[in-house]
């Protein structure tokens, strides 16, 4: 599957509509292929508080799983959240455009 962006709304952990369509193909990849796991992760730029960017980057990967588990997905157990604030930047975040990128939600599948 190509990448495609999950989005939230601003300084939320609530997804936007346009998000629904990637978390319904990723619902329907993990029910046809019942030996994937999924591990997700969120992540944060470096903008703002340390804690408040662990906890954002946690409520929004929660928000993928409960979305997940909500659609179909079984047994919860084959999906995972975490979130990394900004530990594990894609780039220095110097940008909006840097920092923008760094503002994602990972999703790493793996067979049992």
């Amino acid at each position: 599957m190509a990448a495609r962006k999950i989005q939230f709304q601003v300084n939320s952990a609530i997804l936007t509509k346009a998000s629904y369509e990637v978390l319904d193909q990723v619902a329907r990849l993990m029910m046809e292929n019942t030996d994937f796991r999924l591990s997700i992760e969120g992540h944060t730029s470096s903008d703002g508080k340390y804690e408040a960017n662990m906890t954002l980057s946690a409520q929004r990967a929660d928000a993928v799983r409960k979305y997940l588990i909500a659609h179909g997905v079984r047994p919860e157990s084959r999906v995972t959240s975490v979130g990394l604030g900004s530990n594990k930047p894609l780039n220095q975040g110097r940008t909006a455009a840097e920092r923008a990128k760094n503002r994602r939600v990972e999703l790493i599948v793996s067979n049992q």
